[in-house]
């Protein structure tokens, strides 16, 4: 991927920030100035990464769903933490193709290039787009009472 190769160009340009301005403010200023510059030009370029997998795997999600006819749909994307990627769908009146659509799109990002990437998949069929916060909220529940147990069983084994 090219962003990732680009991201290494914080560092000269750190140095670039670093020269020009220590001789107008000396080494206290253009020291912490050129940290900035590298960190801030690093931080920016992952975020870009992050959006542009974002994007793929919505792009994946989407075609496994196209194949069910013209479903409307919502797809949030949440990174968990460095490799790991939370998927919630939300399917417009989807009815009984809910656990087709779900095989589906597991398989889907099974056979992609997210294999693996994608750490926990949530699915849910509403109504109307009316429902979607007051849903989001209950997921989000659901997700953190998962988590809780996931590092309860996690710390159990390390013991």
């Amino acid at each position: 991927m090219k962003l990732s190769l680009i991201k290494w160009l914080g560092l000269p340009l750190g140095l670039i920030m670093y020269f020009g301005t220590v001789n107008a403010w000396g080494d206290g200023i253009a020291l912490p100035l050129g940290f900035i510059a590298a960190f801030s030009f690093t931080l920016i370029i992952r975020r870009a990464m992050d959006r542009t997998v974002s994007d793929a795997i919505v792009k994946e999600i989407r075609a496994a769903i196209h194949r069910f006819g013209q479903i409307e749909n919502y797809i949030e994307i949440k990174k968990a933490n460095k490799t790991g990627i939370i998927a919630r769908i939300y399917l417009i009146n989807a009815g009984t193709k809910v656990s087709e659509i779900n095989q589906a799109v597991k398989k889907h990002l099974e056979e992609s290039v997210f294999k693996g990437r994608v750490w926990i998949l949530q699915m849910t069929d509403i109504r109307s787009k009316d429902e979607l916060n007051a849903t989001r909220q209950i997921l989000d529940r659901q997700l953190l009472d998962e988590l809780k147990k996931m590092s309860k069983s996690d710390e159990k084994k390390d013991k």
